[in-house]
């Protein structure tokens, strides 16, 4: 088990630079950290190479209750 639930690793694209080489960690459904490497321990990794990893889009948003 790790700290976060989920890194994805790739080509990081956030709105004002790029991270080759990126990190998306992700806890409780929220985007917690965005970085240069491997990342932090996760209980999930995806390893998506040299592909585009763009943060926020892949985590599910909380339903609306209505």
């Amino acid at each position: 088990m790790g700290d976060f639930d989920l890194v994805v690793t790739g080509h990081v694209v956030l709105t004002d630079r790029t991270i080759p080489c990126g990190f998306v960690a992700v806890r409780d459904g929220t985007v917690e950290r965005v970085g240069a490497g491997d990342g932090p321990a996760a209980r999930e990794r995806h390893d998506f190479g040299a592909a585009l990893v763009l943060p926020g889009s892949f985590v599910r948003p909380p339903a609306v209750a209505g």
